[in-house]
């Protein structure tokens, strides 16, 4: 088997309701106070009540169902300095310079099974405080593309030969935690700080702008940070994951489906539960949420692999576990919900297992001007897996420039 060679370190849902379009944003309000997941929330606070940061009343007032207390008002990013240089040296200033050598630490030698198109290239940037490792592929304007949970950045490898191919720069990121990129000595996995590593890798690589496509986990992080710095990406893909606004507004159907991340608050269960029977409980996980996709063992090498690695397991699940201290901050949520700035494609698969189709269609954030969904039926949540051609063809469709 071909291989790539890397180095790794050791009550009732409110409706959503249409305004007129405003400067050619498509607005959606709800009817009652804004979000409904009160229980969804309350689920995960009684597994890690320590998470519930301030005083007695301030949690005893956010595990009210529905977080009465919240205001939830647009929210507006603080703009940037216009000059790239001064971006730079303002975000390098607050997160520390990020650099494009390699960052030092033991490491041992692995051979990953490669997944569609070889990866032209491996590297390492230091950025965030962090050594992050990333594959790539190809010359031109930039497009990063963010992997979620379970998975690592080699199922995207055949995207980025693709994207290289039509003239693109096609960097794809471990995630903070997943291997060879560092685990953060702070163990922080907040939705700001995962955002950072974007907003720095795309500074470190210098580009002047990026389009960023992101699946599952990578779909929240890119939604994050196209919110906190607009001015440095011209697009985003969102694909397995909808507008955070439309997931927060929980349903039973959905909050069943989503069990899972509740399960993940309880302390050392999931460390022990998920390697057992060479991860059967995360095969199980993937064969639900892509019922349809007929995938070999093979397929998941990479993030057993991953996970396998000490610290790796606990890391990912790090950032379920960051949740709920960020879900009963109303700053936080505010930007979880607030608008999408940049024009946006929402990419599903019909038959999805993690999160339903119908919360993908419901009509609720808003979105910026030239947005759209793509809906493929017969796919589930791992649509670029599943549908590798298809999942490529509206990827280069929405980030190529329009003649």
């Amino acid at each position: 088997m071909v291989g790539v060679r890397l180095d790794h370190p050791p009550r009732t849902t409110p409706v959503a309701q249409e305004r007129p379009e405003v400067d050619g944003v498509r607005a959606f309000s709800h009817g009652r106070k804004p979000l409904m997941f009160g229980i969804f929330l309350e689920l995960l606070l009684l597994r890690r009540p320590q998470l519930v940061q301030g005083s007695n009343e301030q949690r005893e007032e956010s595990l009210q169902f529905g977080l009465p207390h919240l205001n939830l008002v647009p929210w507006s990013p603080a703009p940037r300095p216009a000059a790239s240089s001064a971006r730079r040296a303002a975000f390098n200033g607050a997160l520390g310079a990020a650099s494009l050598v390699g960052f030092a630490s033991q490491r041992d030698e692995v051979e990953v099974p490669q997944i569609g198109q070889p990866a032209t290239r491996a590297g390492f940037v230091r950025v965030n405080g962090l050594g992050l490792a990333y594959i790539e592929a190809g010359k031109g304007p930039l497009v990063v593309v963010l992997h979620g949970f379970p998975d690592t950045a080699h199922s995207f490898e055949g995207l980025l030969g693709q994207l290289a191919r039509e003239g693109f720069h096609a960097v794809a990121p471990f995630l903070r935690g997943y291997p060879p990129t560092e685990l953060p000595a702070d163990r922080d996995y907040t939705l700001r700080t995962l955002a950072g590593d974007l907003i720095g890798l795309v500074d470190a690589l210098g580009a002047p702008k990026a389009v960023v496509v992101g699946h599952d986990w990578g779909s929240v992080i890119a939604q994050v940070a196209v919110k906190l710095q607009p001015d440095l990406f011209d697009r985003v893909v969102l694909a397995g994951f909808p507008h955070l606004r439309s997931f927060l507004t929980i349903t039973p159907r959905q909050l069943r489906r989503s069990i899972y991340m509740a399960q993940f608050q309880i302390p050392s269960w999931p460390e022990r539960r998920l390697p057992l029977d060479d991860f059967s409980w995360l095969t199980d996980l993937v064969r639900r949420w892509s019922p349809s996709w007929a995938f070999e063992p093979a397929d998941l090498t990479a993030i057993k692999y991953s996970l396998s690695r000490p610290g790796r397991l606990a890391a990912a699940l790090a950032y379920y576990r960051a949740i709920p201290g960020q879900l009963v901050r109303p700053s936080e949520l505010r930007l979880a919900v607030a608008p999408i700035p940049v024009p946006a494609r929402v990419i599903f698969g019909a038959d999805d297992g993690c999160i339903g189709a119908e919360i993908f269609r419901r009509p609720m954030g808003t979105f910026a001007k030239g947005s759209d969904h793509r809906e493929i039926a017969g796919a589930g949540h791992f649509i670029h897996r599943e549908r590798p051609a298809w999942f490529a063809e509206q990827v280069i469709d929405f980030v190529s420039p329009t003649p």
